[in-house]
């Protein structure tokens, strides 16, 4: 919301005894609500309420979380069925009415998100024998979101291993759509105890992303429960209905997070850097000009390309990209990599705890990888992880005694002193004759 459109009233609540107050932040950018806890003085001192005008303000047993985007519908007050008056924690979004129209019957009148639409999903399909386009499915998802915030939604990743592609400008889109109810985060903030942050946010946004092992079952969990606590210092958790989406954007194109086959929480697209002087630096400000009119169209006159067939809304083959494809192949990458430093790490510890520093470790690749049970697919990975570990090449194919195969070979030769791979594994132990 620009600050020439602001008609704003603050509104005051009680909720339970907390007094709240709705007014309005400028964050650099827009200006847009909020809502704040204050205390009573404040209403006193800053608002010149007294007891009477205090009185007067609606009071709620209990907090909701209702998530609706249409002003007709909206309803601050929410009945649970419990008969006591609810105060609905979803923010509407507070945009100025705008209208949708068509110039010349085929350019809309919001040129520029259509183009960074464009740019972030461009207008051909993720394989050949794929239905829709990438800006089909992407217009789809943010018409779902805007109509139907209840409706659960694969987790948008936005990847490319370049910066300036857009990425960062298109999570500030949307931040800009849904104000309140969205919120930027770090890592760090989703690997916190304390979610009072984002945890009522239906567009959670994550920039920089590259999601260790250990949150990545958290974040899974989090984009399909039905319900969530809200987690607050010094406060008591409480429970409400978890609606959010995630929208995320990485540098890390192939390792963003170990994902595996057939995993259908992730619609992953891979965004191009954008041409000379294609890029705009003031877009922010040409979005928030545009919204109105943007916004008119996902609500009143986007036809849908996709139907409502799975959880996700999307049928998983819909939105399965090579870009996932790139960060599951990755994934299972890294999965060789470390089965292949476990295995040396482990002979070191038992096997070979008594061997000399000058021992020759050799073995052929096929002796390895019939012994870890890999196929000829992960030869390229071994290889490469063997190089990093110190291990050096014959050059032509040689006869010895293979190591994992525990019989002489001939084949290409892998070798590298028992020394080598102690200063890798365990340092300390380098005294071992």
């Amino acid at each position: 919301m620009s600050k020439k459109s602001i008609c704003f009233k603050p509104e005051f609540y009680n909720v339970n005894g907390d007094y709240l107050v709705s007014h309005l932040k400028d964050d650099g950018v827009s200006v847009r609500p909020t809502l704040s806890k204050v205390k009573e003085s404040v209403l006193e001192t800053n608002y010149k309420m007294n007891d009477e005008t205090k009185s007067n303000i609606p009071r709620f047993a209990n907090f909701a979380l209702v998530p609706e985007n249409n002003p007709e519908n909206y309803k601050r007050e929410i009945n649970l069925g419990d008969g006591l008056k609810n105060f609905n924690l979803y923010e509407l979004p507070f945009h100025p009415a705008g209208k949708h129209e068509l110039n010349d019957g085929k350019h809309t009148n919001w040129p520029n998100i259509l183009e960074l639409l464009l740019h972030i999903a461009p207008h051909k399909k993720p394989f050949p024998k794929s239905r829709f386009t990438y800006i089909e499915l992407l217009l789809d998802y943010l018409a779902i979101a805007w109509r139907h915030p209840k409706q659960r939604l694969p987790i948008l990743v936005l990847v490319s291993s370049e910066r300036s592609t857009g990425k960062t400008t298109f999570l500030q889109f949307l931040e800009l759509m849904f104000q309140s109810n969205a919120k930027m985060v770090s890592v760090f903030e989703l690997e916190s105890a304390f979610n009072n942050n984002w945890g009522l946010a239906n567009f959670v946004l994550v920039d920089e992303a590259k999601i260790p092992d250990k949150l990545l079952m958290k974040i899974r969990n989090e984009s399909t429960s039905k319900s969530r606590n809200i987690n607050t210092k010094f406060m008591q958790s409480y429970e409400v209905p978890n609606y959010s989406k995630f929208a995320m954007a990485t540098n890390n194109i192939t390792n963003f997070a170990k994902i595996e086959d057939e995993e259908n929480r992730y619609f992953m697209i891979e965004v191009e850097p954008f041409t000379t002087n294609q890029e705009k630096r003031d877009y922010l400000e040409l979005v928030i000009a545009e919204l109105p009119q943007f916004l008119d169209y996902l609500a009143k006159h986007h036809i849908f390309s996709s139907e409502n067939k799975t959880r996700f809304w999307f049928d998983y083959e819909d939105y399965k990209t090579p870009a996932l494809e790139k960060v599951i192949s990755g994934s299972k990458n890294d999965q060789v990599t470390l089965k292949v430093e476990e295995l040396f790490k482990e002979s070191i510890e038992k096997s070979w705890q008594n061997c000399p520093n000058n021992t020759v470790v050799e073995f052929s690749i096929s002796g390895i990888r019939d012994f870890l049970g890999f196929t000829k697919s992960a030869d390229q990975t071994i290889k490469m992880t063997l190089s990093k570990l110190g291990f050096q090449i014959s050059t032509v194919k040689e006869r010895y005694l293979c190591l994992f195969h525990n019989q002489e070979t001939h084949a290409i030769r892998y070798y590298c002193p028992l020394g080598t791979l102690r200063t890798i594994f365990f340092p300390e132990i380098m005294d071992v004759n």
